[in-house]
């Protein structure tokens, strides 16, 4: 039985003129793109490391078969067919072409005859110029470039001369089955036969089967007669002895049609969909037996720019198996005509870029920690500008491809805006009540948001007490002489602990005083508060609960609740003027740290913060009172997927306030506030992350990254505040000068003035 090459004769046309008067990719020699939908990998393989070698040249440009593929998206990754048998059972290849220079393997022979490697027709040369010709900036080059040929003569001799009308180059299924066994022998881990036509004899089929139990790719054109069906040669795909191995080339045109010339076209997937694929097979750009630059057309051209495509997933990722190559080249392909795979198309056309592309679960390279190449965590308000540059890592994908990424990018950061619009912004109502020793109070939102409340005791509308929402309360209770209880709800325990005091909040807006709040976002629930005086000193025990709000930058676009518990016991006591306090405080947060968020891949750690504060105040005679407070914390963070061990982090805050009441007139309040906010002062994670990886052992080497958190900006505040009273409301102002705000030292300095009146109605 004989088969003969697939190809459109007509389309072999000399093209050295035009490529040398064209110059390069212009006009309509133009190679088209890869497609536009697919993007190509954000991640490269790890398993090299190329020297920056420019890929995207007039030759890559001219060769459109690569181009076509997105080729360009594997060089990218340093991927080029290096150390890959490719095995091209054809006509042969003519050996002194620069094309073929220094890749043609020892083994090539010609299993037909005695001639050598030589090729009589062209037609191997052009195939295998389509496969691997080589990057030299001459003319074009093959898909995989440094890929080895190993060229098997079959065609019988003589048989390419002879141009009757049933001629042509003849290949014999039992030189061919012969090629197989040659080119499995010799480790070819692709076979590219670009012939057709009856089914393959019994000889033939069982060098197949042998070749693809072997692990050996074999690419089979579809043909190009115009038939709903791939030829009976190719159709061995759905044979057993393909083991799943043998792909079918259909071949399309530059617009991604189906390929159709003037002695036919490009034969359908038909009954082969199932092992079928696409590359461009309409004025493909190759070269001929004597180097001539030609157009081709044919599946003939198809189905090497597939064997080229398997050539380099082979060379990139050396665990895959042949098997999962063909998956990734079937599941990544361009879907083309009805969608998934369809009698036409196939799979579509084969897309490099998205073959490349990490798929399904990715984990830390050596380990089964799940690891997001998007999203790791939120860094929070106290981290501020922390620079997480270069903390790179190897990961491993569901077929065990190994990448490396830059992990910086999967960072979200702390939203730290809009401070002045959320202090002024009381759309509410407030009111306290006494009853002998304890006093009532609660804050009402009138917006609408379906929730009920029955508040008739605040003088609401019967409508306004529909739609009101609790914003914050609190009942404080003397208990006995010297003992007082209180409890709040959205309000914190140090709030609770000065009106048990009998101490006055202060009114500025933007700057916080240190200790007065975490650090970060938060949503307090509950809080309550016991304090006892015992002579001139006062002793103070509180819980608070709430959430650590974290932003969430994927889809949902809103704040994850993270719940905390936080206890704190305080001493104070007045000398004279002068009052000090000491405050020792835990905070226990359930999956942040410090209110950031930290993905699978670091544990997702909760912390436990120990504070210690300080505080002092002196009332001078003259009517001034001066108030300093500095909180240190110490955050400990257990370990959890690459954090290997405990880590910490220090904290700091501080604040100086200058106040005076009854400044200009009775009533009024003078306040100048000077403040940092809590801010990391030292500390991060060690990281230990696989820096390579071994496909031969599947081990990775592993050395200790440091991820710092302290960020590089200092937050300052400084606050100007005077209030006074005017009619029967309240009228206040505040300056105020925000420096590196929110602890980034590249952020312009805030600086703005507020004014707010208030009448209670």
């Amino acid at each position: 039985m004989t088969r003969k090459s697939i190809l459109a004769f007509g389309m072999m046309l000399a093209l050295a003129p035009a490529l040398a008067a064209c110059g390069g990719a212009t006009g309509a020699t133009t190679a088209p793109q890869t497609p536009s939908a697919i993007a190509p990998p954000a991640v490269s393989p790890a398993p090299s490391t190329p020297a920056p070698v420019n890929y995207d040249t007039p030759e890559y440009q001219r060769s459109n078969a690569a181009n076509k593929l997105g080729a360009i998206s594997a060089y990218a990754a340093g991927a080029t067919g290096s150390g890959i048998v490719a095995a091209v059972i054809d006509s042969g290849v003519n050996p002194s072409l620069a094309e073929f220079s220094g890749k043609l393997s020892a083994a090539s022979a010609d299993i037909a005859g005695a001639r050598g490697v030589t090729d009589e027709d062209g037609h191997g040369t052009s195939v295998s110029a389509v496969l691997l010709g080589a990057k030299n900036d001459s003319d074009t080059h093959g898909v995989a470039i440094n890929a080895t040929l190993l060229a098997l003569c079959t065609d019988t001799p003589g048989s390419c001369a002879d141009m009757s009308a049933d001629g042509g180059c003849s290949h014999s299924d039992d030189n061919i089955a012969r090629a197989l066994d040659v080119a499995t022998r010799n480790g070819a881990r692709v076979v590219n036969l670009s012939l057709g036509g009856a089914g393959p004899n019994s000889l033939l089929r069982a060098a197949i089967n042998r070749a693809t139990q072997a692990g050996v790719i074999i690419v089979i054109s579809a043909g190009n007669d115009g038939l709903a069906d791939p030829d009976a040669f190719a159709l061995v795909a759905n044979d057993p002895v393909a083991n799943g191995l043998v792909v079918i080339a259909g071949g399309v045109d530059d617009s991604n049609q189906l390929s159709v010339y003037s002695s036919g076209g490009s034969n359908k997937a038909g009954l082969g969909a199932s092992h079928y694929l696409v590359a461009l097979a309409t004025r493909v750009r190759t070269i001929n037996q004597d180097g001539a630059a030609i157009l081709a057309s044919g599946t003939s051209y198809a189905a090497p720019a597939i064997a080229g495509a398997v050539a380099l997933l082979a060379q990139a990722f050396p665990n895959l198996t042949s098997a999962q190559i063909l998956n990734l080249l079937y599941t990544s392909a361009h879907d083309l005509g009805t969608a998934g795979n369809d009698d036409v198309f196939g799979y579509g056309l084969v897309d490099l870029a998205a073959a490349f592309v990490a798929r399904g679960a990715t984990s830390v390279a050596g380990t089964s920690v799940l690891l997001s190449t998007t999203d790791n965590g939120t860094l929070s308000a106290p981290m501020g500008d922390a620079s997480l540059a270069g903390l790179s890592t190897l990961f491993v994908d569901s077929y065990g491809r190994a990448y490396e990424v830059d992990l910086s990018g999967s960072f979200g950061r702390a939203y730290s805006g809009a401070r002045l619009w959320s202090a002024l912004d009381s759309n509410g109502q407030t009111a306290g009540a006494g009853f002998g020793a304890t006093g009532i109070a609660l804050s009402v939102s009138g917006a609408d948001r379906g929730d009920r409340a029955g508040l008739g005791p605040l003088s609401l509308t019967a409508r306004d007490r529909q739609t009101a929402r609790a914003l914050a309360g609190w009942i404080v209770s003397r208990l006995s002489r010297d003992t007082s209880f209180a409890v709040g709800v959205a309000r914190g325990s140090g709030a609770l602990i000065d009106q048990m005091a009998l101490r006055r909040a202060a009114g500025f807006l933007l700057a916080d005083a240190a200790g007065d709040s975490l650090g970060f976002r938060a949503a307090p629930a509950y809080a309550s508060a016991l304090r006892h005086q015992i002579g001139g000193w006062g002793v103070s025990a509180a819980i608070d609960k709430g959430d650590a709000l974290v932003w969430d930058h994927g889809l949902r676009q809103g704040y994850e609740h993270y719940p905390y518990i936080m206890t704190s016991l305080s001493l104070d006591r007045r000398f004279g003027a002068a009052r000090l306090g000491l405050k020792a405080s835990q905070l226990d947060e359930k999956g942040t740290v410090l209110g950031a968020r930290f993905g699978g891949m670091l544990g997702a750690p909760g912390a436990t913060t120990r504070l210690l504060g300080l505080t002092g105040n002196v009332a001078m005679p003259s009517g001034w009172r001066v108030e300093g407070r500095y909180q240190r914390g110490w955050t400990r963070v257990g370990a959890g997927g690459v954090r290997r061990s405990v880590d910490a982090l220090a904290t700091e805050a501080w604040s100086f306030d200058l106040l005076r009441d009854g400044l200009f007139q009775r009533g009024d309040a003078f306040g100048l506030r000077v403040s940092q906010p809590v801010r990391v002062a030292s500390g991060g994670f060690d990281l230990t992350l696989p820096v390579a990886w071994d496909y031969a052992t599947g081990a990775a080497t592993n050395a200790v990254s440091r991820m710092n958190l302290a960020p590089t900006g200092r937050e300052r505040d400084a606050e100007v505040h005077y209030a006074l009273p005017v009619l029967a409301g309240s009228f206040s102002t505040s300056l105020f000068l925000r420096m590196d705000p929110g602890h980034y030292a590249a952020v312009p300095d805030d600086l703005g003035v507020a004014m707010r009146f208030a009448m209670a109605f």
